[in-house]
């Protein structure tokens, strides 16, 4: 079952740290293969649908143990959101997969924000 998630801060701490940034995504993809560790996932809905995110140590869909454990309930309303696991961040060792799904087809896009 999908968590519900409210917003924990109108602006990506990006701008403040040195950490890595990936293109933007918009369907499920192994983030980084190798150990590391995640500190965000920036993620644009389209105002409308829902977006649930699962975050996965694991080089491949559905495998591997749930990073947090649990999944993440966007509201297609929120706009630009940003998940943060806060200045220490969420440990990876396999790889970072994130798995990500939109409501009635619509489309999302995201950003995850990491150190390896």
């Amino acid at each position: 079952m999908a968590q519900q998630v409210t917003k924990v801060d109108e602006h990506s701490t990006m701008s403040r740290n040195p950490w890595n940034i990936t293109k933007m995504l918009t369907t499920s993809d192994l983030v980084v293969r190798g150990p590391g560790v995640l500190h965000e996932i920036m993620v644009q809905t389209n105002l409308t649908d829902a977006i649930t995110i699962s975050v996965y140590d694991s080089i491949a869909s559905g495998t591997g143990k749930f990073l947090p454990p649990n999944n993440y309930l966007i509201a297609g309303a929120t706009g630009f959101f940003t998940l943060s696991f806060g200045t220490e961040g969420v440990p990876f060792t396999l790889g970072l997969y994130i798995s990500i799904s939109v409501a009635g087809n619509g489309k999302a896009k995201y950003w995850v924000l990491y150190d390896n």
